[in-house]
């Protein structure tokens, strides 16, 4: 992995990107008709810098929601996707234009040092600790990478719990606007970029990132259920 590089104080809303913002009002118009979107505590994300968004990964809509979640927080999200993705005639182009971050088989480090080059521009950069659609309540079993990240360019790693955006039953399927929530936590501050302690250090900080989801996501469960009933009375 190359050494870091200072990072660029960058404003996600007047840098230009055109095709890039053209998709990303397009995706916010449709979450708006899609779901009723709650998004609890977004001053835990500062408005410039890089930082890791840790989630847990409930379906492909996810990165969708989170990406609209933070425009309206005015800040610019890269995401790591599926090869495959890139390779779409549309999609491909779209993700392409977005400077997001493919993952193949067997290419996790070219896709690592990808990311940091993302973080070293001064983006958010958007990750699923346990690396695909895993458990509902937390975030699996996590990887060292986003240890890794976090250590090697110096970045906090932000947790957030998602809830609403799984695949409804068949019955809700076609409710309009269904409810979902974002709770994002208080940064967790980078481990210390220590080569003695290796990949223990990594694991370690994945694991404390995996923790925090998972605190975070029965606060989302219970924003929905808000939403849906009510505040409960007693």
């Amino acid at each position: 992995m190359s050494a870091r590089r200072p990072a660029r104080a960058r404003d996600a809303v007047t840098d230009a990107e055109p095709v890039y913002w053209l998709v990303i009002r397009l995706l916010d118009l449709f979450v708006r008709a899609a779901f009723r979107l709650s998004i609890v505590g977004g001053d835990a994300v500062s408005r410039t810098g890089p930082a890791l968004l840790a989630a847990n990964h409930l379906s492909r809509m996810d990165p969708v929601v989170l990406i609209v979640a933070l425009h309206r927080l005015r800040r610019r999200v890269r995401f790591l996707a599926v090869e495959e993705v890139f390779h779409h005639p549309v999609a491909g182009r779209l993700v392409r234009a977005g400077h997001h971050v493919p993952v193949g088989r067997g290419s996790g480090l070219r896709a690592l040092r990808a990311a940091g080059e993302r973080l070293d521009d001064g983006d958010l950069v958007l990750v699923y600790p346990e690396g695909t659609i895993g458990s509902a309540d937390t975030a699996g079993h996590p990887k060292l990478g986003v240890g890794l990240l976090a250590a090697r360019h110096g970045v906090p790693t932000v947790p957030v719990g998602v809830w609403g955006v799984q695949p409804a039953p068949a019955a809700r399927r076609l409710r309009p606007r269904r409810p979902a929530a974002v709770v994002i936590g208080r940064p967790l501050p980078p481990p210390p970029d220590d080569r003695s302690t290796g990949r223990a250090g990594y694991e370690r900080h994945a694991a404390a990132v995996a923790a925090a989801i998972g605190r975070l996501v029965p606060a989302a469960r219970r924003r929905v259920a808000v939403m849906v009933d009510g505040p409960a009375r007693g």
